[in-house]
């Protein structure tokens, strides 16, 4: 309905028809309305998590105490709240707003952010943050990079592999087993070689040393 319609209304006095345009645009505003609150809240909570992580805790106090004043129930802006209030050595006040969370939360409320706030008031997460640095000092010996050499002027992995004993010893294997074939082929070839004379050539040493001894007693005679 336009504004005329709804002044006509009034003008001719028709409250009862004033009244039903009227419900209808405050359901409307009021939705409206609520969409956009949680927007504002959500807003003022992301840009102070951003400050935070930039730690401008002043910054982020500001914008939650924004998200907070829209809407005081809003679980995440007390989380952070107390965060930050921690990081400024407030932590007295940071237990006092986790547990204003805990005490307003409902089955509605983000469990993943309650579960939080309770391991904030217990103390684990300071526990969990020294284990996990610890853990990130301390390098696994696999992790340890080889040491780099250059090499044309570049970077390269200077990984030195002793040769393995089975290489060596197959090594040993073949020089052995080739002079091996060597002697028994000279061997062989001997063997097969054409009489001298009638005299195989393996003998032939014995045999001229005897005609020597044979001529010398000859001429003695």
């Amino acid at each position: 309905m336009t504004q005329q319609s709804f002044a006509a209304l009034v003008a001719a006095g028709d409250f009862g028809s004033a009244v039903k345009v009227l419900d209808g645009a405050i359901d409307e505003t009021r939705q409206d309305y609520a969409a956009a609150l949680y927007r504002l809240v959500q807003l003022h909570i992301n840009r102070g998590y951003c400050n935070q992580k930039l730690n401008l805790n002043r910054k982020a106090l500001k914008d939650y105490d924004a998200a907070l004043a829209l809407m005081p129930s809003n679980i995440t802006a007390l989380l952070r709240k107390g965060q930050v209030l921690q990081s400024l050595g407030k932590h007295a006040e940071a237990v006092v707003v986790w547990q204003t969370a805990t005490s307003v939360a409902d089955p509605a409320s983000d469990m993943e952010v309650l579960a939080e706030i309770h391991d904030m008031l217990s103390g684990k997460p300071a526990a969990a943050s020294t284990v996990a640095a610890a853990e990130s000092t301390a390098a696994p010996a696999a992790e340890v990079a080889a040491p780099a050499a250059t090499a044309n002027g570049e970077a390269t992995n200077a990984v030195t592999s002793p040769a393995p004993a089975a290489a060596v010893t197959s090594k040993a294997l073949d020089s052995s087993n080739t002079a091996a074939v060597d002697t028994t082929a000279a061997a062989a070839a001997a063997a097969h070689q054409p009489l001298a004379n009638g005299i195989p050539p393996t003998k032939a040493p014995a045999a001229a040393a005897a005609a020597a001894d044979a001529a010398a007693s000859t001429a003695s005679k």
